[in-house]
């Protein structure tokens, strides 16, 4: 299992990935609405998102609205489905098509998930306040490029992982009585 770790400002974040080599990760800040990874070792990936109203705390890029979102991976245009984000740790997966591939990002724990593509669990993702990294499992599916820059571009953009189903009940019942959540 391949580790890799991350260090970088709040705004950019440079990957040090033990097979695909350092990774530059950009994050949307309050100037801007895109999300980049780019790399000597991998294709540049971005998703960017449209409009200025930032309508999902929870995803860094800000809103888990596809129709505001595009994202392309070495010039091609992927399609994006993303969940509600809601009641279930489920509801926070992130799929995204290529001529090909088909890629599902899904939380796993608090601050992990896991990136398949078509099918097969390709990594380990986290994303957490300081940490960017992802174990690869070659074991199951060979990871390429593409897959890296997918699965950096995907956990930047919407983070990894998602609360218990309880804790999430518990916040929405917050919310819908007017109390503050987080």
């Amino acid at each position: 299992m391949d580790e890799a770790s991350a260090a970088g400002s709040a705004s950019e974040r440079l990957v040090q990935d033990e097979w695909f080599g350092s990774v530059r990760v950009t994050l949307p800040d309050e100037d801007s609405a895109v999300v980049r990874v780019e790399g000597p070792g991998v294709p540049t990936a971005t998703l960017v998102r449209t409009g200025e109203v930032r309508d999902h705390p929870q995803a860094p890029v800000g809103t888990r609205d596809a129709a505001r979102l595009t994202m392309t991976v070495g010039g091609d245009t992927a399609g994006l489905h993303l969940g509600a984000g809601r009641l279930t740790r489920s509801s926070f997966s992130v799929s995204a098509e290529l001529p090909g591939r088909a890629y599902v990002l899904e939380p796993t724990s608090a601050f992990g998930g896991v990136l398949r593509r078509n099918g097969h669990q390709v990594a380990a993702f986290v994303n957490a306040e300081d940490e960017l990294s992802a174990a690869w499992r070659p074991e199951s599916a060979c990871p390429s490029a593409e897959d890296a820059a997918v699965g950096y571009l995907l956990a930047a953009a919407f983070g990894t992982g998602a609360a218990h189903t309880g804790e999430l009940v518990f916040e929405a019942l917050l919310g819908a009585i007017g109390l503050p959540v987080r």
